[in-house]
């Protein structure tokens, strides 16, 4: 339903000549978040006696900025199972010349040598359990709003042995982040003549754009009507 809605607007967008500036030239940007669903009503008998609100189960949502839509949803029917459990649901979305942006619930190994190998680009905030080996200087690049930025290339190997060569992409922040962390990690297999890391830096921080989706009641594929009111709080203060 998300995706024929959207199929539909997106023809309407573009014959009217809707579409928004790019991200980044030469490339469809792609934003990729998780959306946890409001606890339902205790309906069923079993549940009425229960304190917690029963989670009905949560999402990964497809948001293309330049066109304003929600392309696509992977709906999970387990509120408690993680995100990336679904991720492989995500790759066949992937097509060559694709940039999908995601926070780091999304870094994974698999996912990221599954989009190389379907001739995409990722800017993706780097987990702490996924290791990479710098094989090059730290360079300063500049600065954007909030903080120094910083290049360096590093290298992703996979369990098999095969390797990845890949562009990270350091901020050190003015103020910590919510977690307190002072230094965020940004991996990238963009070039760096499509892409400058002062513009991978700022590209990331475009990102929260899906959240207006979440939020935007009158879409005609929202989603946000079902945003949980502690989750939007969460992420509204990050």
């Amino acid at each position: 339903m998300v995706r024929g809605t959207a199929d539909r607007a997106a023809m309407l967008i573009r014959s009217m000549k809707g579409e928004r500036a790019p991200w980044l030239s030469g490339f469809r940007v792609m934003v990729l978040d998780g959306n946890h669903l409001a606890a339902t009503d205790r309906r069923l008998a079993v549940l009425q006696g229960s304190v917690a609100g029963p989670l009905p189960g949560h999402l990964l949502a497809v948001f293309e900025p330049a066109l304003g839509l929600v392309r696509a949803v992977v709906p999970c029917e387990d509120g408690h199972a993680q995100e990336r459990l679904i991720l492989p649901q995500v790759l066949p979305m992937v097509s060559p010349g694709d940039c999908w942006i995601c926070d780091r619930n999304f870094c994974t190994r698999a996912f990221l040598w599954g989009i190389q190998q379907r001739h995409g680009a990722f800017v993706i905030r780097q987990h702490a359990n996924l290791i990479t080996r710098p094989f090059g200087a730290l360079i300063s690049c500049g600065r954007i709003e909030t903080g120094e930025v910083f290049e360096q290339d590093v290298r992703m190997e996979m369990e098999d042995g095969r390797t990845l060569d890949l562009r990270r992409i350091t901020i050190r922040l003015d103020q910590a982040t919510r977690d307190g962390d002072m230094e965020l990690h940004l991996l990238t297999n963009l070039p760096k003549e499509m892409a400058s890391a002062i513009e991978i830096a700022d590209l990331y921080r475009k990102r929260w754009s899906i959240e207006t989706a979440f939020r935007n009641r009158s879409a005609p594929n929202s989603i946000g009507q079902e945003l949980d009111g502690n989750e939007r709080g969460r992420r509204e203060a990050a």
